[in-house]
């Protein structure tokens, strides 16, 4: 990755980081579901400690994979919202 796709991508993930506090502090159903979901973390930890060892491979390889894709899908989204956004100012002239 070259220095200029690096910079947008870390401008990318700065915003997103900085939108997702932001909706954490004006969101209570996001907040509780946050909160939710760090509880079943815990529990599902717990739980995995329990099977063995390529079972515990399995559910830590499922959810690498699903986390990385989860990434990639919402980098990607974010630069399209970026695009369309430009799209829309020029098609209402204001670029």
């Amino acid at each position: 990755m070259d220095k200029f796709t690096q910079k947008v991508m870390d401008f990318f993930e700065r915003s997103k980081d900085e939108a997702l506090i932001n909706y954490n502090k004006d969101n209570e159903i996001y907040k509780s579901l946050k909160k939710t979901n760090t509880l079943n973390s815990i529990q599902l930890e717990k739980a995995i400690t329990n099977l063995d060892q390529k079972n515990i491979e399995i559910i830590h390889n499922y959810n690498e994979s699903v986390y990385k894709l989860d990434d990639m899908e919402k980098d990607m989204l974010y630069l399209q919202g970026y695009k369309d956004c430009v799209k829309l100012l020029k098609l209402i002239e204001l670029l």
